[in-house]
């Protein structure tokens, strides 16, 4: 009983975060309807642009929510690629025409709408077995071979 009660209550409550009123206006947007903002690739930026850099120079398109520039995990240095968050679609439209194929710190820019990140199998890492090793049983691992040592 108590289950079908709370599935009950979940639903009811997602309808209810589903509805838009007509009246609610975007804090963001100032307007009515959808509340998204749209994300935008830019790769081959230089190695020494930074996210304020980033922002600054978008912003002559429009709002900028963000701008991010994906960093390396163990060096924390730039790949060289980010993404920025435009308000409007509008906004979004004019940043591309405006930055695609320009340079930006001295580096032509790609700027194109971003698209979700593929998945993709994990690779690398420490993850499992060793190479080589040949018959050591003792020490686990390794598809050495098959190989026979004579004393």
């Amino acid at each position: 009983m108590q289950v079908s009660c709370f599935f009950i209550y979940c639903m009811q409550l997602m309808q209810q975060m589903k509805k838009l009123r007509e009246d609610e206006v975007c804090p963001i947007h100032r307007s009515n309807g959808s509340c998204m903002t749209k994300k935008l690739f830019v790769g081959g930026l230089s190695y020494d642009t930074t996210e304020v850099a980033l922002k600054e120079a978008f912003s002559q398109a429009g709002e900028v929510e963000s701008a991010v520039i994906i960093t390396d995990k163990m060096s924390g240095r730039s790949k060289g690629f980010g993404f920025v968050e435009m308000v409007a679609d509008e906004d979004a439209q004019k940043a591309i025409d405006m930055f695609n194929g320009k340079e930006i710190d001295k580096r032509t820019v790609t700027v194109n709408e971003a698209r979700p990140k593929e998945s993709r199998p994990r690779t690398g890492g420490f993850s499992g077995g060793g190479h080589g090793g040949g018959n050591r049983r003792e020490f686990g691992g390794g598809s050495g071979g098959n190989r026979r040592r004579e004393w």
